[in-house]
């Protein structure tokens, strides 16, 4: 990161500051400029120099531009890196805070500097090669010294908003020419939808002035940085959302998904990148949420519209098998992600592409997962163990995870790796654990205090991945007559008194020991067994339609929270509050629940569940089915949301 930081502050130095007379003569146009065929007067000589040296400064801004562009790009991921290194604390939203500062000061000195070489661009009639009368080019432009564009970056917020841009807009209008009309339309701030398909086709039609490609990249670098800071801004948590509130940022998910969408429809370098971004959007953030028809098939519309060279890569083929996970295709899913025909990419290379494998993997390793085929998707996180370096704790604990499920010889394994987190924990030295090294480090320390087997680990994630929603119907049957069997078995051999007291005893119903014979490891029955798997039960049986007993499932849960909390306590409020809120007539009582599910203590998922119940306020807040709700939160009129969630429902 500090080499970045310097590579950036040394480019920012340069696109800011006086260009050397060696870069410059690097740059002066190859071809001479055509002279009018007339006697060669001092006055045409005179004219010719300030000519070249318009063409020449226009070149050097183009140069300029195009290291902003680096320069701006490097911060948004500086900040996004920031905010998972450093989670959620006041120092990391400061540090934050001043990197967007600066990155949306970079966008908005880029749009500026954009509109301004498309000017320019119109008036020498697209062409460095510029013959006859001078006067089209006389651009405003050509006044501004370094000084000036050095002092144009000093404040990096755009204090007066709205009122300013629509000064440009009318400045724009008046010199000149509808032949920018699309450009001011691509910088203004809006909601609507398009009405033209970019400053090119709008150049032909009114003057025959097209883009030259260098021109063309640049707006389409500006247009992929503004798209993706707007829908990154809008995912991010609640804290850092109202730090941006306060400083003025955007994070317009709609104008940055739009903005994508255009650059989709480029043919550009960074039209597969964008492709990627709103894919992952609508396949991996959509899918923590409950299935949507409308982003299904606007991911299908998208997906179909990608080339056929790139849909083979490995990284599409990944978005195409969330795709299938989201629409519950677990089998297509998992074929999508093995068959590789004429892909270098696929799961057997290696070399320079270990790395997308391990993507490859990873995904496959949930697809199994999901299935119940917890011995092949070990398979996948014991090659991921193997391979990785920083995420050796993650795997371990999703590989321990699966083994528990499988024969006596896996679930030794499973507690030998269970007893090495620590020690893979220790080799991270001061890097800041993920939220599921977390959870594997408590799992972990309890294992190693009782040697007692956990219970439905992979389960238990899936369920809180929100994994229980891509199964198909045979999978949530299999996991739910599992479930209920070790339920109904253990009910049946207890007592009443150890169920109203919560008096702890080893499980052997009928001679049996519990989940698939733990031979090795033994389960003692608590209460917070029980509660688990209700609330495994309870999304198992969510997912399969059955809402009436998904709603006595998760609500037991939530009526014994004091036994236990964990995270399981927090996710089945959310579940419940999902299921309410799909009814009109309980629809109040969901978002009651959905605040409530935020009000619990700290756990290891936290982040998560802020991001999922946000999101599914966002939908029911906007819908049909919450809108009265909504309006009421807005008018303070609503007294059963407290004030904190009106600003999660608002940001």
């Amino acid at each position: 990161m500090r080499k970045v930081n310097a590579a950036v502050s040394n480019i920012k130095s340069w696109a800011l500051g006086k260009i050397s007379k060696k870069y410059s003569a690097m740059i002066v146009p190859t071809t001479k400029i055509g002279t009018p065929e007339v006697q060669d007067t001092d006055q045409v000589a005179e004219q010719l120099a300030k000519l070249e040296e318009k063409i020449l400064h226009h070149r050097l801004r183009r140069a300029r531009l195009w290291a902003l562009q680096i320069q701006a790009e490097c911060n948004l991921m500086s900040s996004i890196l920031q905010i998972v290194d450093a989670g959620e604390t006041w120092s990391s939203v400061v540090k934050v805070g001043y990197c967007l500062r600066r990155t949306w000061g970079v966008y908005q000195h880029c749009r500026k500097k954009l509109k301004q070489l498309h000017k320019e661009w119109v008036a020498m009639d697209g062409s460095f090669d510029v013959k006859g009368d001078l006067k089209d080019l006389a651009d405003e432009s050509s006044s501004e010294s370094d000084e000036e564009d050095r002092s144009s970056m000093e404040g990096f917020i755009d204090n007066e908003g709205p009122l300013r841009q629509n000064q440009d807009v009318s400045a724009i209008e008046k010199s000149g020419g509808g032949t920018c009309s699309s450009l001011v339309h691509f910088i203004e701030e809006c909601d609507t939808e398009d009405q033209g398909q970019g400053s090119l086709l709008l150049l032909d039609a009114r003057k025959g002035v097209k883009e030259d490609i260098e021109l063309h990249s640049l707006r389409i670098g500006v247009q992929l940085g503004e798209g993706a800071f707007n829908l990154i801004l809008s995912l991010i948590p609640t804290s850092y959302q109202k730090a941006l509130e306060v400083m003025r940022f955007p994070a317009n998910r709609k104008r940055g998904i739009s903005l994508l969408q255009k650059t989709c429809a480029e043919t550009h370098p960074a039209s597969p990148v964008a492709y990627i971004m709103i894919l992952y959007y609508q396949t991996a953030i959509m899918g923590l949420l409950p299935y949507s028809s409308e982003n299904a098939k606007e991911a299908h519309e998208l997906i179909n519209k990608v080339p056929s060279a790139w849909r083979s890569g490995s990284l599409f083929r990944i978005l195409s098998s969330r795709l299938s996970r989201y629409e519950r295709h677990l089998e297509q899913a998992t074929a999508t992600v093995i068959f590789a025909p004429d892909n270098l990419c696929g799961l057997s290379g290696r070399g320079n592409f270990r790395k997308l494998r391990r993507f490859m993997l990873d995904e496959l390793g949930w697809c199994l997962l999901l299935q119940g085929k917890f011995s092949e998707a070990a398979s996948c996180f014991s090659s991921l163990l193997q391979e990785s370096t920083s995420f050796k704790v993650h795997y371990a604990f999703l590989l321990s995870s699966c083994l528990w499920e499988t024969t006596e010889s896996g679930q030794q394994r499973a507690g030998q790796l269970l007893k090495e987190i620590p020690d893979l924990i220790g080799a991270k030295k001061a890097q800041q654990l993920t939220p599921l090294e977390q959870y594997a480090a408590q799992v972990s320390s309890k294992f190693i205090a009782s040697n007692q087997a956990p219970l439905f680990p992979a389960l238990e994630l899936a369920a809180i991945f929100g994994g229980f929603q891509s199964m198909d119907k045979p999978s949530l049957e299999a996991h739910r007559n599992l479930v209920e069997k070790v339920l109904q078995g253990r009910t049946q051999a207890q007592s009443q008194k150890d169920l109203t007291t919560g008096e702890s005893s080893v499980i052997t119903p009928n001679g049996e020991t519990l989940a698939k014979s733990r031979l090795h490891y033994e389960h003692k029955w608590t209460k917070s067994s029980k509660m688990l798997c209700r609330y495994i039960l309870g999304v198992c049986i969510k997912n399969m339609g059955e809402l009436e007993i998904a709603d006595d499932h998760l609500r037991y849960v939530l009526d014994n929270s004091e036994v236990f909390c964990g995270n399981i306590v927090p996710y089945s409020c959310y579940e419940l509050a999902s299921i309410l809120l799909q009814q009109d007539a309980r629809s109040t009582e969901g978002m009651s629940l959905l605040e409530q599910s935020l009000s619990y203590p700290a756990h290891e998922f936290q982040g998560r569940l802020r991001l999922v119940a946000g999101e599914l306020a966002r939908r029911y807040g906007r819908s049909s089915v919450g809108h009265e709700i909504h309006e009421n939160i807005q008018s303070g009129v609503a007294h059963e949301v407290s004030a904190q969630f009106k600003k999660m429902l608002t940001f």
